[in-house]
């Protein structure tokens, strides 16, 4: 009988390619689990993304600094060039790797990822998830979307939740 096994990414929705992804976790029903974050990940681009900025670069180790930008509030007049004042000021401008912080244990490489997973789907697989078509492409990311590349063991399919 083949293991249950969850998975999740954070991935720019913008970036499809492997870049795009930022963290990947998995969970079978013996209890094994596996997390780490793609070391190869665009951060710049993770900043256009206010959910992600909000709810889960807080979450990962990464520094994100905020600051003015240069967009202009040139023809915004009275209370509402006070919000915009406000909302800019508090964007995020810059991003980088938080080499201190204690979750920074699970940045890898993408290549070491696939090779960690290749050993996690060592026996066949039931992958669930909910809403999780995003989450096996990136899965599949890490061998280039390439089934023939991609090791046996690797679920191909997904049962959504």
């Amino acid at each position: 009988m083949p293991h249950r096994t969850s998975i999740d990414c954070e991935f720019n929705p913008f970036d499809p390619s492997l870049t795009g992804l930022l963290a990947l976790g998995v969970t079978d029903d013996a209890n094994r689990s596996y997390y780490a974050i793609n070391a190869d990940v665009d951060l710049r681009p993770l900043l256009d993304n206010a959910f992600l900025v909000e709810h889960v670069l807080p979450q990962l180790p990464v520094t994100v600094r905020r600051g003015a930008t240069d967009v202009s509030a040139t023809g915004v007049r009275g209370p509402l060039r006070r919000w915009w004042r406000r909302l800019r000021a508090g964007r995020a401008s810059s991003i980088e790797w938080d080499t201190s912080h204690p979750h920074f244990q699970y940045v890898r490489p993408a290549r070491q990822i696939a090779d960690d997973l290749e050993q996690f789907f060592h026996a066949p697989t039931e992958l669930i998830a909910k809403y999780g078509a995003q989450d096996i492409c990136r899965l599949h990311s890490l061998w280039g979307n390439d089934w023939a590349t991609m090791p046996q063991a690797v679920p191909r399919y997904f049962t959504d939740i």
